[in-house]
């Protein structure tokens, strides 16, 4: 089967050929990524994950909620690049603090190094949270 890729301008076309798909080899983990819902099990919930869980709780279509939750992260994001501290009663509290400028070392050469002074951003749960949790 041939796939496009590239620009068409008229001139040039580049087309190649797409590999057919073959199982992995035992012992390999597989390329393909599943985009699931999350279970009981899971010890990791991504993006796509919470976007189908505000999708289903709040009975939405998933590009409103992914939109949802885009605006969310993005609010966040910008009161915390203004300095501003993000207090969610019951959830927790987005803040950032500074990191002092520093000296390393680096593993392989065992050179010394300087590491800039930068921000960082730290998360604390709140009582809420962590009952949920416990």
């Amino acid at each position: 089967m041939a796939v496009f890729c590239g620009e068409s301008d008229g001139l040039s076309l580049t087309v190649r050929k797409r590999r057919s798909y073959s199982p992995p080899r035992p012992g390999r983990p597989t390329r393909r990524p599943v985009i699931r819902a999350p279970t009981e099990g899971d010890t990791q919930v991504n993006k796509q994950d919470l976007i189908t869980a505000v999708a289903e709780a709040a009975d939405l279509p998933k590009a409103k909620a992914g939109d949802v939750v885009d605006a969310v992260f993005e609010a966040i994001q910008k009161s915390l690049k203004k300095k501003q501290e993000v207090r969610l009663v019951g959830f927790g509290t987005f803040s950032t603090s500074k990191r002092k400028a520093g000296k390393g070392r680096n593993p392989r050469t065992g050179e010394e190094i300087k590491i800039p002074a930068s921000t960082t951003v730290r998360f604390k749960a709140g009582k809420g949270l962590k009952d949920a949790v416990n």
